[in-house]
């Protein structure tokens, strides 16, 4: 999709071929922003825009994929805890009853 000022055929194709390209190298799951602008005077556009080491970004991705993997560790074992937990109150529960039942049994209730 091509927004903004009149092209010509020519940059349409050259456009099209450029995003083709760039599509190509994005991954499933991967998100891409990208921005082509034809400035006369850039400094009205850089002025707008923060950039960010590539480097720097990739290392803040690995850093919230490893957090995310470690929340869902954590997750994980309170889950087990708490069904373990709910387990061991059911077990414990039907003890007492069967206690109570085989105590009803031996007065001949």
């Amino acid at each position: 999709m091509l927004i903004g000022g009149a092209v010509d055929a020519g940059d349409m194709a050259d456009n099209a071929s450029l995003l083709e390209k760039a599509g190509d190298s994005i991954l499933d799951g991967e998100t891409a922003i990208i921005l082509l602008a034809q400035e006369e005077y850039e400094t009205a556009l850089t002025a707008k825009l923060t950039r960010f080491d590539a480097a720097e970004v990739a290392a803040e991705v690995e850093h919230a994929r490893e957090v995310e993997k470690q929340m869902a560790k954590e997750a994980r074992e309170k889950m087990r805890e708490e069904r373990s937990e709910a387990f061991k109150e059911s077990v414990a529960k039907k003890s007492e009853e069967l206690k109570n039942w085989f105590s009803h049994l031996g007065k001949g209730e």
